[in-house]
């Protein structure tokens, strides 16, 4: 039963839904029993048997959840089980599996006393480069020798004797022997535990054996590390628990019902259709949107098959959010549907924090361990990668993109624009331009900056544009004014931005940057940046879209748990900003972007796709054997099937004025 009852830390919303047709689950064949339920805490979950459809035996009613059956208790009316929390990274909540099967499902009384172990847990700090024991990298909070203890406030139900545990799940950020947290409470030190390592510096649970009671009641408990010596100690806390202290499970409200998916995706995205070339996931809150630009690709050819991310889980996580669902869902549809889709667009936003309030993810992000300096990073391109180990497939099969909507409001205008850019992006020599923006090739003390030069690499690249007139804005404090140098980055800024209003097919930035600007400029001056989030919204190019290509470190990590990225707002402008963007999650270097512009530039040029693009780009830092990190950062922000507008160059004729000859 503990297992059953397994945490109290954490919200659960419980769902109980019909089996869709999986061979692999044994309720498939049987009637399905469309309910579902949401709760917000686990404890005793009661369904009334008139909820059920009508002629169904109780007796043959079985309950799983992934996979597994639950022992149930019947009690005349009602169907009564502790339905526990959802411990996965990705959501609170746990789907339970009803159906009637010809052999009688598990049964066992309920306990007299319903209770679990108290616990406490807060994610208020995310930390991509540290590990849960959960698997996500949410914790209540940081300790650090010698600063501030991490206060706990919890109610004890009953006292809690000397010799007593209290269990602290820990990640430490550095590897290194003796670790030392101590628990105070009321300026009195109540327990300590000291612990090495070893080889690997990996989530843990340390339990602490109080050495003065605790009585019951509000307790306010004190968290420190009194680590010393070298390194400096850091220690994450996730959670705490006191396994001597349960308390009762609530009893739920009466779920409410929603049906399950009905369609089996292996076969095909709906029933009736076995494929489509191109594939759009989306959330059911967002498909209102997406009218124009399923007509959109329509004309432009494709086979068009929409699906909700919901019957996506349905299918292939057990009703369960889960990002690997979408991996399953691309790898059988390459592999079974007639025609294989050539292309994936997820419509939704997303973000890391996916358990609990606020839940901003309607298509969640595929977190990878990749990025050699921030770890977790947004991986897109890795729905595409259907080898068993992603990291064995450096190229995905099919080009990703995603419209990062978070309302449906938002929807419209990405829909909108991107039709626009597909089908009737307007005419103008915007269309024969291309704007190069690069950040300095020194440090401010005068050294050349190790990253490298970038305009030397935004000039590589627009020699690979001959169809396109290039303008230049590149920041360089250590000469004088002179186009295309400016030394003044507020100079530099009015330029570009002027230029950018006026609209431009492509748009390159090269330089440094962050999740909310491209580059770090003079601190002195109004604006220490070359473009920011504050920048974005106030774009006036209308319909004239460039395609934006960052080469730069996380401007476009959309799935941040702070702010939208720099990238994702230009996309997201509504009266101008980007029709798409090949743009960074996570770190780079300027020889990786150098290899990125090699492979994919080619292909823009001859009018191939922003998906076909990503993909050449991502072959050609394969080949070079170099900068791998930068084939899982490396997404597509709006529709892989952006192009750049055709060039339309005016042609001049000499003009000659007409006289008729004399009779």
């Amino acid at each position: 039963m503990r297992s059953l009852l397994r945490s109290l830390f954490v919200c659960l919303a419980a769902v109980i839904v019909l089996p869709p047709a999986m061979p692999e689950h044994p309720q498939l064949n049987a009637p399905r029993v469309p309910l579902a339920a949401e709760v917000a805490t686990p404890g005793l979950l009661v369904l009334p048997l008139a909820a059920l459809p009508a002629g169904t035996d109780p007796s043959y009613l079985h309950i799983r959840r992934r996979g597994t059956e639950l022992p149930v208790q019947i009690d005349g009316d009602s169907i009564q089980f502790v339905a526990a929390a959802n411990d996965s990274p990705y959501t609170h909540v746990a789907t339970y599996w009803l159906s009637q099967e010809p052999t009688p499902g598990l049964r066992a009384p309920l306990p007299l006393l319903l209770a679990a172990p108290l616990g406490w847990e807060r994610d208020t700090l995310y930390q991509p480069v540290a590990l849960s024991e959960r698997g996500d990298r949410w914790f209540a909070g940081e300790l650090r020798a010698g600063a501030a203890p991490l206060s706990i406030a919890l109610t004890l139900t009953q006292a809690l004797p000397a010799g007593a545990a209290i269990e602290l799940h820990l990640a430490p950020l550095v590897r290194r022997a003796g670790h030392h947290v101590q628990i105070w409470s009321q300026g009195t030190r109540v327990g300590a535990a000291v612990w090495d390592d070893g080889a690997l510096a990996g989530p843990r649970t340390i339990p602490v054996v109080l050495t003065h009671p605790l009585p019951a009641g509000p307790a306010n408990l004190e968290l420190t590390l009194a680590s010393a010596g070298a390194p400096d100690d850091v220690v994450l806390l996730d959670r705490l628990g006191l396994p001597g202290v349960r308390v009762p499970l609530p009893m739920l409200p009466t779920p409410a019902l929603r049906p399950a998916a009905a369609h089996d995706l292996r076969a095909g995205p709906a029933p009736g259709q076995p494929g489509a070339s191109f594939l759009i996931v989306t959330h059911a809150a967002l498909r209102p949107a997406l009218g124009p630009l399923i007509a959109a690709h329509q004309r432009l050819g494709d086979t068009v098959a929409v699906v909700d991310v919901q019957d996506v889980y349905d299918t292939f996580s057990y009703g369960e959010r889960d990002p690997e669902a979408i991996r399953s869902l691309i790898r059988a549809a390459l592999a079974g549907w007639q025609p294989a889709p050539r292309a994936l667009l997820l419509v939704g936003a997303g973000s890391v924090r996916m358990r609990g309030a606020p839940d901003p993810t309607f298509i969640p992000p595929y977190l990878l361990d990749a990025d050699p300096k921030y770890g977790e990073i947004p991986c897109d391109s890795c729905y595409a990668r259907v080898a068993p180990n992603l990291r064995d497939q450096p190229v995905p099969s099919i080009p990703v993109g995603r419209l990062p909507a978070h309302t449906l409001a938002e929807a419209h205008t990405l829909v909108a624009k991107t039709v626009s850019a597909l089908l009737q992006p307007p005419a103008g020599t915007w269309r024969g331009r291309a704007l190069a923006l690069a950040d300095n090739a020194f440090e401010p003390d005068g050294t050349p900056d190790p990253a490298g030069d970038f305009a030397a690499v935004a000039e590589r690249a627009l020699a690979q544009l001959p169809a396109l007139r290039a303008e230049r804005f590149y920041y360089a404090p250590e000469q004088p004014t002179a186009p295309p140098f400016y030394r003044q980055p507020d100079a530099l800024r009015r330029a570009f931005f002027g230029a950018f209003d006026q609209g431009a097919a492509l748009v390159l930035y090269v330089g440094h940057g962050s999740i909310w600007q491209w580059a770090f400029t003079n601190p002195t001056a109004a604006s220490p940046y070359l473009v920011s989030v504050y920048d974005a919204g106030v774009r006036t190019n209308g319909a004239r879209l460039p395609l934006l290509l960052s080469m730069d470190c996380l401007s476009g990590n959309w799935a941040n748990p702070t702010e939208p990225a720099l990238d994702e707002l230009l996309l997201l402008a509504g009266n101008g900003g980007v029709a798409a963007a090949l743009t960074p999650a996570g770190s780079g270097v300027n020889s990786g972007h150098a290899q990125l512009l090699a492979g994919a530039l080619p292909l823009l040029a001859a009018g191939q796709t922003l998906g076909a693009a990503q993909l050449a780009g991502l072959a050609a830092i394969a080949r070079s054997g170099r900068d791998s990190d930068l084939l899982f950062s490396f997404g597509i922000l709006g529709d892989p099937a952006v192009r750049l507008p055709a060039v339309q160059d005016t042609l001049y004729l000499p003009f000659a004025a007409y006289r008729a000859p004399r009779p």
